[in-house]
Parts: structure tokens; sequence; C-alpha cells
């Protein structure tokens, strides 16, 4: 199934909002993984382990594995893991079982990749042009964190109307988690000054809503295609203002085709061409 025929994810179908649920084996080993990689971080001997995975500014100077390994560890400053793990598995299943096996890995290790390449640049222009950087760089993008944001994203966009417990509390409507988990960021960043790590968490979002609007296909020619839809978009709106100038300027009487026509308009005749 494509991503762009994915509608829905409601409860009821395979990896519904059931934490104990029919969870793909996929997720199961990719959280088990970010686990263990976050428990090897709080060990002294194997904190290497993580620190070679995750992404840094050394990409730049030749750990370019980091690109991709940084999703898969564990990644968070102290309990808050567990609350962000258990969103992982909540989420993930619904997204996995909507989109396929195939494009789901397609578009969150695609959309993480993009997003770290996006972040590694901009603290690197950060530090050529500002001459510094934040004392954690890209910490609002690492592990676990990244992948969420994805999640909340793809299922935002596919189920606006699905509902969340936000803070396993307060229920609140999917169109509202992404832009809600945005200000939450948003917060953060300006006190932490990441900008890497937010500009990251912004391309992930935008990779997420293009993969799905593309259907997991050729991207360029749906970027063809909704440039062109824009452009046509703007060019209406143009002719629209310069047809209202005229009414109001030289007394003229716009008559709209008969598939805009509203109420009280003269109905097109004969008589007008």
């Amino acid at each position: 199934m494509s991503p762009r025929g994915v509608r829905t994810f409601g409860p009821g179908r395979p990896g519904g909002f059931d934490l104990f649920g029919n969870i793909p084996r996929d997720i199961k080993i990719l959280v088990a993984v970010q686990f263990v990689t976050f428990l090897l971080g709080l060990i002294p001997v194997t904190r290497i382990v993580p620190t070679l995975l995750l992404l840094t500014p050394w990409v730049l100077r030749g750990f370019v594995w980091q690109l991709a390994t940084y999703m898969f560890v564990g990644y968070s400053s102290g309990i808050f893991i567990v609350l962000e793990l258990i969103g992982v598995l909540l989420i993930a299943p619904q997204v996995y079982y909507g989109l396929g096996r195939k494009h789901f890995w397609r578009m969150t290790l695609g959309g993480a990749i993009l997003a770290a390449v996006a972040a590694v640049l901009v603290d690197f222009l950060m530090l050529r042009i500002g001459g510094w950087v934040p004392a954690d760089p890209f910490f609002l993008m690492q592990g676990q964190r990244v992948l969420l944001m994805m999640l909340i994203a793809a299922l935002s966009f596919a189920n606006p109307d699905a509902e969340f417990l936000f803070f396993f509390v307060l229920p609140i409507k999917a169109r509202w988690f992404l832009p809600l988990t945005f200000a939450i960021s948003f917060i953060i960043f300006l006190q932490s000054h990441d900008t890497g790590g937010f500009v990251g968490l912004c391309v992930a979002t935008a990779v997420t809503y293009a993969y799905r609007q593309s259907g997991g296909g050729n991207w360029i020619r749906w970027a063809k295609r909704e440039t062109r839809e824009i452009r046509l978009r703007v060019e209406r709106w143009w002719i629209g203002r310069k047809l209202d100038r005229m009414k109001k300027k030289r007394g003229f009487r716009v008559i709209t085709g008969e598939g805009e026509r509203k109420r009280g308009e003269v109905k097109k005749g004969p008589w007008v061409h």
C-alpha cells in the first residue's frame, strides 16, 4: 500500500493504541536496541559505544556512519526515555501497518539521514558565522526523538482525527498534536539554542509530508507537480485581484464561470460570452 493511499489507522486495526497488542517484530527490536544503547551510555566502560553512534559534528571529519546510526540509539538525560519509547511503541505500529514494512523503513531511515545532513550543515554554518555551538549539539533530534517526530507527523497527516493521550492523560486530536510537539520543541530550542537539532526536526517532518504526498515514489515528479499547482494558485489569485481593481476603476461587472457562480449572480445566457 502506498503512503498516499493511507487515510486511517483507526482502532481495531493491527497496531492500534494497545501497548500490548500486535506490535511488529521490527518495532520491538528497534525499541529494544534504543533502550539497550541508552543503558550502555550510563556505564562508563561501555559509554563509547553510543557516543560513536550518536550524531556529532565529527561527521564532517569522517564519522559519516552517524548520519544513519543515531536514530537507533536511545538518548535522554533521565527517566523520560521510558515515556518516549512508550510513545514509539504506541504510534509506530499504526504507521508501520499503514505504510507497510518497506515504506516504513524507507521513510524513517531516509528522513533521519536527510535531517542529520541538514542539522550538521546548519551547525557548521553556525560555527563559522557565529563562532559558537551549543554544549550538547543535536540533542533535540537524537535517537528516538527524530523517529518520534516523524511518527507523529505521519499519523497526523494520514488521520488528523485520531486521538492521542497527551502525557497519557489529556486526549488531543492528531491534527493538534504535531503543532503542540513543535511548540514544545521550539521552547526547548529557545532555551538551548540547539539550532541544528531544531532544523533537523523540521526537515524530518517535511520529508515525512513529502514522502506521503508523493506516494513514496518519484519525489522530483511530485515536486514539479506541487510547484505547478502553487504557481497556478498564485496566478489565479493575481488575476482575481486584477479583476477586482478593474471593477472598481472602470465600473466593469465581472461574470464568473458557471462552476464558480454564487447565489444572486447573473445566469449565463446566449448574450454572455
